[in-house]
Protein backbone atom coordinates (compact mmCIF):
# COMPACT_ATOMS: atom_id res chain seq x y z
CA UNK A 1 0.00 0.00 0.00
CA UNK A 2 1.07 3.47 -0.91
CA UNK A 3 0.28 6.35 0.96
CA UNK A 4 0.95 10.05 -0.04
CA UNK A 5 0.52 11.64 4.21
CA UNK A 6 0.72 15.61 3.04
CA UNK A 7 1.65 16.98 0.12
CA UNK A 8 3.01 20.10 -1.71
CA UNK A 9 3.37 21.12 -4.86
CA UNK A 10 5.05 24.55 -5.33
CA UNK A 11 8.25 24.37 -4.88
CA UNK A 12 11.30 22.05 -4.16
CA UNK A 13 12.08 24.20 -1.42
CA UNK A 14 8.79 24.33 0.33
CA UNK A 15 8.56 22.90 3.99
CA UNK A 16 5.51 21.30 3.78
CA UNK A 17 7.32 18.28 2.07
CA UNK A 18 5.02 14.80 1.18
CA UNK A 19 5.74 11.49 2.69
CA UNK A 20 4.68 8.25 0.87
CA UNK A 21 4.87 5.43 2.94
CA UNK A 22 5.65 2.27 1.27
CA UNK A 23 4.48 -0.99 3.13
CA UNK A 24 6.44 -4.02 2.56
CA UNK A 25 3.42 -5.93 0.99
CA UNK A 26 2.90 -3.73 -1.81
CA UNK A 27 -0.68 -3.65 -3.32
CA UNK A 28 -0.92 -5.98 -6.62
CA UNK A 29 -3.56 -6.82 -8.61
CA UNK A 30 -4.98 -10.02 -8.40
CA UNK A 31 -3.97 -11.37 -11.99
CA UNK A 32 -0.16 -10.42 -12.14
CA UNK A 33 2.09 -11.07 -9.14
CA UNK A 34 5.12 -8.55 -9.89
CA UNK A 35 2.74 -5.41 -11.13
CA UNK A 36 2.37 -2.85 -8.38
CA UNK A 37 -0.84 -0.55 -8.76
CA UNK A 38 -0.82 2.73 -7.40
CA UNK A 39 -4.60 4.06 -6.61
CA UNK A 40 -6.41 7.69 -6.09
CA UNK A 41 -7.89 8.44 -2.96
CA UNK A 42 -10.91 7.22 -4.72
CA UNK A 43 -9.41 3.81 -5.21
CA UNK A 44 -9.27 4.49 -8.95
CA UNK A 45 -6.14 3.25 -10.49
CA UNK A 46 -3.61 5.57 -11.81
CA UNK A 47 -0.60 3.88 -13.11
CA UNK A 48 0.86 0.60 -12.24
CA UNK A 49 4.62 -0.69 -12.12
CA UNK A 50 5.62 -3.48 -14.06
CA UNK A 51 9.63 -5.30 -14.07
CA UNK A 52 10.99 -5.80 -17.12
CA UNK A 53 14.10 -7.82 -16.95
CA UNK A 54 14.65 -7.75 -20.96
CA UNK A 55 15.52 -4.19 -19.58
CA UNK A 56 16.90 -4.62 -16.01
CA UNK A 57 14.16 -2.16 -15.04
CA UNK A 58 10.89 -0.51 -14.61
CA UNK A 59 7.96 0.26 -16.82
CA UNK A 60 5.43 2.39 -15.76
CA UNK A 61 1.66 1.94 -17.52
CA UNK A 62 -1.04 4.11 -17.12
CA UNK A 63 -3.81 2.59 -14.78
CA UNK A 64 -4.05 -0.87 -14.39
CA UNK A 65 -3.38 -2.20 -17.62
CA UNK A 66 -0.30 -2.80 -20.14
CA UNK A 67 -1.55 -0.96 -22.74
CA UNK A 68 -0.11 2.25 -22.61
CA UNK A 69 3.15 2.68 -21.55
CA UNK A 70 4.20 6.08 -19.69
CA UNK A 71 7.44 5.73 -19.06
CA UNK A 72 10.59 2.96 -18.76
CA UNK A 73 13.49 2.95 -16.07
CA UNK A 74 16.58 1.24 -17.08
CA UNK A 75 20.11 0.99 -15.85
CA UNK A 76 22.37 3.90 -17.45
CA UNK A 77 25.35 1.54 -17.52
CA UNK A 78 25.94 -1.70 -16.38
CA UNK A 79 29.77 0.07 -14.14
CA UNK A 80 26.96 2.61 -12.61
CA UNK A 81 24.88 0.83 -10.87
CA UNK A 82 23.73 3.68 -8.96
CA UNK A 83 22.32 6.03 -11.96
CA UNK A 84 18.98 5.07 -14.21
CA UNK A 85 17.62 6.98 -17.15
CA UNK A 86 13.71 7.57 -17.44
CA UNK A 87 12.13 7.48 -21.13
CA UNK A 88 8.79 8.85 -20.68
CA UNK A 89 6.12 10.63 -23.00
CA UNK A 90 5.91 14.56 -21.84
CA UNK A 91 1.95 14.31 -21.08
CA UNK A 92 1.78 18.29 -22.04
CA UNK A 93 4.10 18.37 -24.92
CA UNK A 94 3.55 14.67 -26.25
CA UNK A 95 7.21 13.81 -26.85
CA UNK A 96 9.69 11.54 -25.47
CA UNK A 97 11.82 12.81 -23.01
CA UNK A 98 14.74 11.17 -20.49
CA UNK A 99 15.22 12.19 -17.01
CA UNK A 100 18.24 10.96 -15.29
CA UNK A 101 17.70 9.28 -12.01
CA UNK A 102 20.81 9.21 -9.54
CA UNK A 103 20.97 7.29 -6.47
CA UNK A 104 23.15 7.55 -3.89
CA UNK A 105 25.78 4.68 -2.56
CA UNK A 106 23.96 4.12 0.26
CA UNK A 107 20.39 3.94 -1.31
CA UNK A 108 19.21 6.46 0.95
CA UNK A 109 18.09 9.29 -1.66
CA UNK A 110 17.85 10.16 -5.27
CA UNK A 111 17.68 12.83 -7.69
CA UNK A 112 15.30 13.21 -10.51
CA UNK A 113 17.04 15.47 -13.24
CA UNK A 114 14.98 17.12 -15.90
CA UNK A 115 18.00 16.01 -18.85
CA UNK A 116 21.48 14.66 -18.06
CA UNK A 117 22.78 15.63 -14.86
CA UNK A 118 26.68 15.88 -16.22
CA UNK A 119 25.53 18.90 -18.11
CA UNK A 120 24.01 20.14 -15.24
CA UNK A 121 20.07 19.90 -15.67
CA UNK A 122 17.85 21.25 -13.08
CA UNK A 123 16.94 18.58 -10.24
CA UNK A 124 13.02 18.41 -10.24
CA UNK A 125 12.41 15.94 -7.99
CA UNK A 126 13.77 14.11 -4.51
CA UNK A 127 13.38 11.31 -2.82
CA UNK A 128 14.88 10.67 0.95
CA UNK A 129 14.62 7.59 2.65
CA UNK A 130 13.26 9.18 6.47
CA UNK A 131 14.62 7.26 9.35
CA UNK A 132 12.22 6.00 11.95
CA UNK A 133 12.80 5.37 14.73
CA UNK A 134 9.82 3.35 15.88
CA UNK A 135 10.78 1.03 13.01
CA UNK A 136 7.66 -0.55 11.58
CA UNK A 137 7.71 -2.74 8.38
CA UNK A 138 7.22 0.57 6.11
CA UNK A 139 9.30 2.57 4.86
CA UNK A 140 8.72 6.25 4.52
CA UNK A 141 10.14 8.42 1.69
CA UNK A 142 10.11 12.53 1.30
CA UNK A 143 9.29 13.74 -2.38
CA UNK A 144 10.39 17.18 -2.73
CA UNK A 145 9.77 18.40 -6.28
CA UNK A 146 9.52 21.55 -8.39
CA UNK A 147 6.39 23.02 -10.05
CA UNK A 148 4.45 22.34 -12.75
CA UNK A 149 5.87 18.37 -12.33
CA UNK A 150 3.94 15.59 -12.76
CA UNK A 151 3.12 14.86 -9.22
CA UNK A 152 2.01 10.89 -10.17
CA UNK A 153 4.90 10.45 -11.93
CA UNK A 154 7.49 11.23 -9.27
CA UNK A 155 5.67 9.24 -6.48
CA UNK A 156 5.75 6.60 -9.50
CA UNK A 157 9.67 6.86 -9.72
CA UNK A 158 10.03 6.99 -5.74
CA UNK A 159 8.22 3.68 -6.06
CA UNK A 160 10.50 2.66 -8.09
CA UNK A 161 13.19 3.82 -6.41
CA UNK A 162 12.41 1.63 -3.59
CA UNK A 163 12.12 -1.74 -5.44
CA UNK A 164 15.36 -1.34 -7.01
CA UNK A 165 17.26 -0.50 -4.02
CA UNK A 166 15.76 -3.77 -2.49
CA UNK A 167 16.95 -5.51 -5.72
CA UNK A 168 20.54 -4.87 -5.08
Amino acid sequence: MFMVKSYAVNSIIQPSLPVVVINKEYRKSNNDDNKIILYDTADEPILNIKEDKSIKGLKIYDKDNTFKLIATISLKSLIKGNKYVIDYINQHTNKREKLDLKCDFFGESCGIFYGHEKDKAPMICNVLHKRNKFSDNNDQYCVQMASNVDAALMIAVAICFDILKHKK
